[in-house]
């Protein structure tokens, strides 16, 4: 396979290193890719570099630290956007962004706990996900027998 960037090359397997820092935390990852023996440039997949960004939301989500980047980052690899999570908290959309983007309101106030942790279940338990999409369906119109 040629090189799409400088049409010279063969491109070999290799790993390509990759790096994010999030919340004051570096996460360096060796993800598989392509490197072209002409000009050097590299390439990996879309599919990779989502699987490693998932990785790093997933060890956010356990370990931490609770902040408006990790808040952000998780959401992101959900994927969910800001919108949806305000509307799924009942709270406006400017409050995610506060959240995420380290704002201080008067009087100060960190990322709502109780929010980055439902961002961490949604992240680590798919089923979850799954549970909250039926939350806001309108019930049937057919009466349903509970026995007690």
């Amino acid at each position: 396979m040629k090189c799409g960037k400088c049409g010279r090359g063969m491109l070999e397997r290799t790993t390509i290193r990759h790096e994010v820092s999030i919340g004051g935390m570096r996460f360096v990852g060796e993800i598989p890719g392509h490197k072209c023996g002409a000009c050097k440039d590299g390439e990996i997949t879309l599919d990779d570099l989502i699987k490693f960004e998932h990785a790093v939301a997933r060890h956010l989500a356990m370990h931490g630290p609770v902040s408006g980047a990790t808040l952000r980052y998780m959401r992101k690899s959900i994927p969910l956007s800001a919108v949806a999570l305000a509307e799924l908290l009942h709270v406006v959309p400017e409050t995610v962004s506060r959240w995420e983007n380290g704002e201080r309101l008067d009087p100060p106030r960190p990322v709502d706990r109780a929010a980055w942790l439902v961002v961490r279940d949604l992240l680590l338990d798919p089923k979850a996900r799954q549970a909250i999409e039926g939350l806001d369906a309108v019930p049937s119109a057919e009466p349903i027998a509970i026995a007690v």
